[in-house]
């Protein structure tokens, strides 16, 4: 039989350990705690120092880094007054402002001093479409569809083009060789009031041709004369 006494001892023992428990817990959730708050300091102290680093380099690739060759960094620098109605007497071009020039300006094209311009821009459509035909015709050497874009009363110029291109062609290339062009630019035609004069070079393996056509500016699809101008070789 238990008395009163072993009772109040088993008690005491029990809430002895209960206490030392509750301690252990306490004491584990205190220590982990630390752990974590210094790991999360840690990691962010780490987090702002690798981001500083990063800017830092980035500011000092920015400040000593070459992105490239400065072209015409004369003409940003000199004083100008070419744009006087943009922008004001003898201040200088900037970065800035030439961007906004560009969009005023009128475009510059470029053009070969033996040849023509290549500025085509104020060349009417159609009169554009029927000298890529012709050019076209030229390139594969099509002989029936160049003679149909002749002026009826002209055509036998047709006969003359096509006999000297094949003449010249078999005097550099061969007999065994046919005519054959890789490609070709249009140049700035001269127009007055009937004759349209539209320079085409053409572009071989062994040089290029200069050719002009003599179009008809009123109706604008048909042709007066095809003349070779120029035939280079290349050496």
């Amino acid at each position: 039989m238990t008395t009163k006494k072993n009772c109040v001892n088993i008690y005491s023992l029990k809430m002895k350990k209960h206490k030392l428990t509750l301690n252990r817990i306490l004491s584990l959730f205190l220590l982990s705690f630390t752990i974590l708050s210094c790991s999360d300091s840690r990691n962010e102290e780490l987090s702002e120092g690798q981001v500083k680093t990063i800017k830092s380099s980035v500011s000092d690739m920015e400040n000593q880094m070459a992105w490239s060759v400065e072209l015409e960094g004369d003409r940003l620098s000199k004083k100008t007054d070419s744009f006087s109605e943009y922008i004001a007497e003898g201040k200088n071009l900037t970065k800035d402002n030439v961007k906004i020039l560009k969009n005023l300006s009128d475009p510059l094209y470029p053009g070969f001093t033996d040849f023509a311009s290549l500025d085509i821009s104020a060349v009417e459509i159609r009169y554009l479409d029927f000298a890529n035909t012709v050019s076209n015709n030229i390139l594969s050497f099509d002989k029936e569809a160049l003679f149909e874009a002749f002026s009826a009363n002209y055509r036998f110029n047709c006969i003359f083009f096509i006999n000297a291109v094949e003449k010249k062609w078999k005097e550099r290339a061969g007999d065994k060789e046919k005519v054959s062009f890789d490609r070709y630019i249009l140049g700035q035609p001269f127009k007055n009031e009937n004759l349209l004069q539209f320079p085409v070079r053409f572009y071989c393996n062994m040089g290029y041709v200069d050719v002009t056509l003599y179009m008809n500016s009123n109706e604008g699809n048909s042709l007066y004369n095809l003349k070779i101008e120029k035939w280079e070789i290349y050496e």
